[in-house]
Parts: structure tokens; sequence; C-alpha cells
């Protein structure tokens, strides 16, 4: 009998939830082989809009926005 889990919860270590702060990082690259486009990187963190601009959530210190 098959039965899907529901709330089974979220495993990962430290390691695994640094990963994708390392490839941004790297610029899309991740142990010297490119996983996505540096362009892409480069567009996702280019506001595109009013409420993604930098510093503009009362309670966001970040100093880069998103697109």
């Amino acid at each position: 009998i098959e039965m899907e889990l529901e709330n089974a919860g979220f495993n990962a270590s430290t390691h695994d939830c640094a990963k994708p702060s390392e490839l941004y990082r790297l610029r899309g690259k991740m142990r010297g082989k490119r996983i996505i486009s540096s362009d892409w990187v480069d567009a996702s963190t280019i506001p595109d809009e009013r409420h993604r601009m930098p510093r503009t959530h009362p309670f966001s210190g970040f100093s880069l926005g998103y697109g």
C-alpha cells in the first residue's frame, strides 16, 4: 500500500542550507561547474519593482534588492 506523507518536515543540514548562497557567491557555479547562468544571477539581484528595492521594508536591513 502506498501512502503520501503530509507534514513530514524538511531534513537538511546547515551545509545543505548554505548551498544556494554559495551558488550566488560563485555567480552560478558549483564545484567549477556552471549550474545557472551568471546573467540570471545578476538579473535576480536587480530590483525591478518599487517593493523590491533595498531597505524599503521597515524590518529589512538587507542592502540588495531582488528581481
